[in-house]
């Protein structure tokens, strides 16, 4: 026989929201980071980095920095995350969305040894140019309703999906993992950047090769120091 407080606490987490209930477990927020930079034209150029888990509150945290960047400056967001809250990630897309509708030249990145998986994908998805590393990882499953169960919920899954193939993604690379059980089993589909470029995935429009060439540099120097 289930008693009282047993009743009252399946009432409670019946009521809370998929959002709610993310925060009753925990998760902890990756950081979100501003800062200003150049392009390869020596332009300003305003840039935001995700780089962690996709929970609550990382919309409001992307939001703030959002906050910081400059009208008409071109925007690039580079991401490493392992993905997280579809909520959370769906609020970022929006603003996304917003600003590529007001006119901002915006660009993703997921560079050489770095990640982007599961809801990580539709946000680098809204880059006008995804730039995408030879030596980076991505990864694809079927979305969850969290705490529930690790059964890929269709619906959910669907509207993932769909939000990729308005933002780029191939249906014809989508409809191949389909067929292989991606979307619909558990488990995790794992594949680099060089492969999603050559299979015309759709993802990724340039591709940052592994070894980047850089000019050297000179250490400075101190006319202080007298050799010994």
């Amino acid at each position: 026989m289930i008693g009282l407080a047993a009743i009252l606490q399946i009432f409670f987490f019946a009521g809370l929201g998929f959002e709610t209930f993310a925060q009753a477990q925990v998760l902890v927020p990756g950081e979100v980071k501003y800062f200003e930079s150049r392009n390869a034209s020596d332009q300003p150029l305003d840039v935001i980095e995700i780089n962690g888990t996709i929970a609550y509150p990382m919309a409001d945290l992307f939001q703030a920095e959002l906050a910081k960047t400059h009208q008409g400056r071109a925007l690039l967001v580079r991401l490493n995350s392992p993905g997280g809250s579809n909520e959370q990630g769906n609020k970022i897309i929006q603003m996304l969305q917003d600003k590529r509708q007001d006119g901002t030249v915006l660009d993703t990145s997921v560079e050489n040894g770095t990640v982007c998986a599961s809801m990580c994908v539709p946000l680098f998805m809204q880059g006008r140019k995804r730039y995408g590393g030879e030596g980076s990882l991505f990864m694809f499953h079927g979305a969850t309703q969290p705490s529930f169960s690790n059964i890929p919920h269709p619906l959910v899954t669907e509207d993932v999906i769909q939000t990729m193939i308005r933002a780029g993604m191939s249906s014809e690379w989508i409809q191949k993992r389909r067929q292989e059980g991606v979307f619909s089993k558990p488990g995790a589909y794992w594949i680099s950047g060089r492969e999603l470029f050559d299979q015309n995935a759709g993802v990724i429009t340039k591709l940052i090769p592994r070894h980047v060439v850089e000019e050297p540099w000179t250490a400075p120097f101190d006319t202080n120091i007298r050799p010994r």
